[in-house]
């Protein structure tokens, strides 16, 4: 919501939390137009997009505040004032001299600037409920009960303080008896008792203060609750919570007031007065409303009882999770994603993992139609639940995020970025600052609206590991859930090598998969593919009995491939123990070890069998290019 939507998303759920009623609002054009397309349009830039009067009687949900921000990204943040946001009003100076002025005051509210040089300064009533409308034409209007504002971080609108709003009894007679000290002429409009109340506020330059006029004499009806209130205020300031507050100023107004306020009363300026920070809390990290703790502890996570992961596809893919797939290009990224579709939209397991489809499927694609229709066809994607997003039907990442949100909204619980780089927008991809910025958002829709989320990539040009050839930052590793490396093998056209970093148990962390007609097949674990292969060869290349046997470089110039020495080692060694082999010979110089196939009477099981025992110690073997760590 807003020029920054991150910012303005966040402000949003802040203003929220505080307990004050968030809506969106139209922005204006460069041209000053109202985004509302009216061109009559007698707010520009002003109004609510949505019919707004139920949140004049209640506070918006977060979820309705994300679907906001998701259906419109560059919308404008409003508040809704009165009631229902705690008693909230805005005394909103129009002209920038006396904006200039007001911002010298230093008040301690929360004060904005508006587009057009003027100020927003942010109250809170104790005790009226005052309505919006004019004060001095012109000059200065108040926001109040049946009105709204347009705030910080919407365009134009800049926080100058963020201090909490003022407490004071009653906005409207606050303003008028605040424009008059300020040197504006008011014509009477101020009534003389609103001026005695407003004199004994606080916050105005008057020569006294309501605590140090209780503590001079007696004060009667009209001039109590500010005070009180002002008493209170010098309680907070000085560090005390409500627990005194609250009997010091019973007290106070037991002696000092005639007749003294409610019970009733007392409580509602404790409670307001006890909301805000002490002078302690100035100087601290902790921001405005931030009250209450939300962690929880390590014993209260163990006893909940989280539902079972839901897996898309199993070990890679995950509602509430998002996942990242890089690759040079042409390596077949794509082809890989078009039959993990396929295999989830016919429910059969893909690459030895099952797969489940919970939801509807949105691809974001930089492909054309043209090349698109005959992958759909091919693969019969002929379906009304698998929607396409092509990239210049997009203006920028913001509107792809919210078309994503709206998607998930719609019942996408599958959603694919086909590449990120294409959409995203990023320049500098080693800024982990921007890239942290960017998948924020699909973070956030990933977990609450629990989406599987793909994002495909490319590889950097030189080579990394653990994770590090992935394209760009780091922090783009850090920001998903599992990562995984697709990387042709040499020598082996049609066979790929998916590597992966997973914060998943279930995920594997490599295996060797081949394209074979149409279809991936798995092949399994490389370092287990790669031992019985050579075993194989071994077997088929080794001298029978009878033969001379031969030495293990011998050997190896016979097998097509070119194992590793310490993988040819491991496979003679298993053989042998095996009784698939007899070896012969001291293995040293001058007598090296030779090998033939030992005679069928000799064996306790079939020639040619491959042993299904694997040696744990070729924890770093290559053969054929695949390097096993």
């Amino acid at each position: 919501m807003g020029g920054d939507r991150m910012g303005s998303l966040e402000a949003a759920l802040a203003y929220l939390q505080l307990g004050w009623s968030v809506i969106p609002i139209y922005n204006k054009t460069p041209g000053g137009q109202c985004t509302c397309e009216d061109k009559n349009c007698p707010s520009p830039g002003k109004h609510p997009r949505i019919p707004w009067s139920e949140f004049q009687k209640r506070l918006p949900t977060r979820e309705e505040v994300l679907r906001w921000s998701g259906k419109w990204p560059e919308t404008a943040v409003g508040i809704v004032l009165g009631k229902v946001s705690g008693g909230l009003a805005v005394l909103d100076i129009d002209s920038p001299q006396l904006a200039r002025q007001v911002i010298n005051e230093k008040l301690p509210c929360r004060l904005e600037s508006t587009p057009r040089g003027g100020v927003h300064l942010f109250l809170v009533e104790t005790e009226g409920n005052s309505r919006s409308g004019p004060l001095i034409q012109g000059v200065a209007d108040l926001k109040g009960e049946g009105g709204l504002v347009v705030v910080a971080p919407s365009p134009g609108y800049v926080l100058l303080q963020d201090n909490p709003p003022l407490p004071i009894p009653n906005a409207r007679m606050w303003g008028m008896k605040a424009l008059a000290m300020w040197g504006v002429p008011t014509n009477g409009e101020a009534t003389t008792q609103q001026a005695e109340r407003a004199s004994q506020d606080k916050h105005y330059p008057s020569e006294q203060k309501g605590y140090e006029i209780l503590a001079q004499k007696t004060v009667g009806e009209g001039g109590r609750n500010d005070a009180l209130t002002s008493m209170a205020g010098l309680l907070r300031h000085e560090g005390y919570g409500a627990d005194i507050i609250g009997p010091v100023l019973k007290l106070i107004n037991k002696l000092r007031c005639q007749p003294p306020l409610a019970d009733k009363e007392m409580d509602t300026i404790v409670q307001s007065v006890s909301r805000y920070p002490t002078k302690f809390d100035s100087d601290t990290l902790i921001p405005l409303g931030v009250t209450e703790p939300k962690w929880i502890s390590a014993k209260t996570i163990l006893e909940q009882k989280e539902p079972p992961l839901t897996w898309v596809w199993q070990g890679y893919l995950a509602l509430g999770l998002m996942t990242l797939l890089s690759a040079r290009p042409k390596t077949g990224k794509t082809t890989l994603l078009f039959h993990l579709l396929k295999s989830l939209f016919s429910n059969h397991s893909f690459l030895e993992g099952s797969t489940c489809l919970p939801g509807k499927v949105l691809l974001l694609s930089e492909e054309s139609n043209g090349l698109l229709r005959p992958r759909f066809q091919r693969l019969g994607l002929n379906r009304d639940d698998f929607w396409v997003l092509r990239r210049p039907m997009v203006r920028d990442w913001k509107e792809a995020i919210g078309m994503m949100a709206l998607a998930a909204n719609k019942g996408a619980r599958f959603i694919i970025v086909d590449t990120l780089a294409v959409f995203w927008g990023v320049s500098d991809e080693n800024d982990a600052s921007v890239i942290i910025k960017a998948l924020t958002p699909l973070q956030q829709l990933a977990q609450e609206q629990q989406v599987a989320i793909l994002l495909i990539h490319h590889l950097r040009k030189s080579e990394g590991d653990e994770g590090n050839a992935h394209r760009g930052s780091g922090a783009l590793v850090g920001a998903v859930d599992i990562a995984i490396e697709m990387r042709r093998v040499p020598h082996d056209s049609s066979r790929r090598m998916l590597q992966t970093l997973s914060r998943l148990d279930e995920t594997p962390p490599e295996v060797l998969i081949a394209l074979e007609g149409d279809t991936y097949k798995f092949l399994g674990n490389p370092a287990e593919v790669s031992f019985q292969e050579v075993s194989t060869q071994v077997l088929a290349v080794v001298p029978g009995p009878g033969e001379p046997p031969i030495t293990r470089e011998e050997l190896r110039q016979r097998l097509d491939s070119k194992p590793s020495d310490t993988l040819l080692k491991e496979v003679l060694r298993d053989l042998e123990q095996e009784k698939g082999l007899e070896k012969t010979g001291a293995g040293k110089k001058g007598d090296p070890f030779r090998y033939c196939r030992v005679s069928l009477r000799d064996l306790t099981g079939q020639v040619g069998e491959i042993p299904e025992r694997i040696n744990t110690e070729r924890d770093s073997i290559s053969f054929n290019g695949v390097q096993n760590t």
